[in-house]
């Protein structure tokens, strides 16, 4: 539910070499997720359903509006989120809970080339996830974590409460990001609260990362 305003659409990312070659690198298979680009795989939690970018497009555009309504700022962020960021893919659980679930694992990329000037000189995980227009939360110190090896920086914020089929949700976002090559990998998470954001950021324990592929010619 949270980050669903991030993202790119289909049509505009057609035409970006960045976003095509990222999101071609892709692949889903059963629970997994791997990328050639990127140079990394992660195994979603069973019973997930796991979605590629067409899909987590609709949930995106759904999301937004069920969020944030035609709240003009939020609709100023979501059009410059919508110029920076890459949809990789997501994951959601399967079951039909009697009250609305808030648990995602949502990947995206933001390429270095899709930044100002001014991010790309100080292009790092961190300010990545400083840039409140890029992730959706208020700025903060982010605390470093390695994960399979690497170095991520992460940030946390309560997104408050939402209505959903008559239920009032709680939303939690914890935010990991890393440097891959020109690109920020990001990892999206949401649950009720930090605790269960803690539960679901386990599945990150399942990342492997592998050499990055070359760049074309």
């Amino acid at each position: 539910m949270a980050m669903l305003a991030l993202g790119v659409s289909a049509v505009a990312q057609s035409a970006d070499p960045s976003a095509v070659a990222l999101q071609s690198a892709g692949r889903i298979s059963g629970q997994v997720y791997s990328n050639g680009v990127l140079g990394f795989s992660i195994e979603l939690p069973a019973k997930w359903k796991v979605d590629g970018p067409a899909e987590m497009e609709q949930t995106a555009e759904a999301g937004h509006r069920f969020l944030y309504g035609r709240d003009p700022d939020a609709a100023e962020e979501h059009a410059r989120a919508e110029k920076v960021v890459v949809r990789l893919a997501s994951a959601t659980p399967t079951k039909e809970p009697s009250q609305p679930d808030p648990r995602s694992v949502q990947m995206i990329a933001v390429p270095r080339s899709r930044l100002s000037a001014e991010e790309q000189k100080s292009f790092s995980a961190a300010t990545v996830l400083q840039n409140p227009a890029l992730v959706g939360v208020p700025p903060s110190k982010p605390k470093y974590v390695k994960i399979a090896g690497v170095e991520f920086a992460s940030v946390g914020s309560s997104l408050g409460t939402v209505n959903a089929a008559g239920h009032s949700i709680p939303v939690y976002l914890a935010m990991y990001a890393t440097i891959r090559g020109e690109n920020a990998l990001i990892f999206g998470i949401t649950a009720a609260d930090e605790k269960e954001a803690a539960e679901v950021a386990r599945t990150l324990e399942t990342l492997r990362f592998k050499a990055l592929a070359a760049p074309a010619p």
